[in-house]
């Protein structure tokens, strides 16, 4: 366990801009990043997430697609931790997303 907590702590870093937290009492998501964000939904492909003793999904996610069909969904997602969450979300709700992208 302890590599796989290294390895997610990681991706939460490297990966920082493809966050969605889950939204109260419900298992859609909200993805995070400066300029607001996309609400989604979990693609049915997805493998199964460890659910809490109400049902609801991880509150925070890496994923690696965001696919819009008929509706937004989320692809190849990983769970993480808020604390690790807490950590990188400042930087990136700072990001100057126009400056970078010159």
């Amino acid at each position: 366990p302890r590599q796989v907590d290294a390895l997610r702590h990681a991706l939460t870093i490297g990966f920082a801009n493809k966050l969605a937290r889950r939204l109260p009492r419900h298992n859609g998501y909200k993805t995070l990043h400066a300029g607001g964000g996309q609400l989604a939904q979990l693609h049915p492909g997805c493998s199964a997430l460890r659910e809490d003793g109400e049902g609801l999904a991880p509150e925070f996610l890496i994923y690696h697609e965001l696919v819009a069909t008929s509706r937004p969904f989320l692809r190849q997602v990983c769970p993480t931790r808020a604390e690790w969450v807490a950590d990188v979300l400042p930087k990136i709700m700072a990001a100057d997303v126009q400056r970078l992208s010159r």
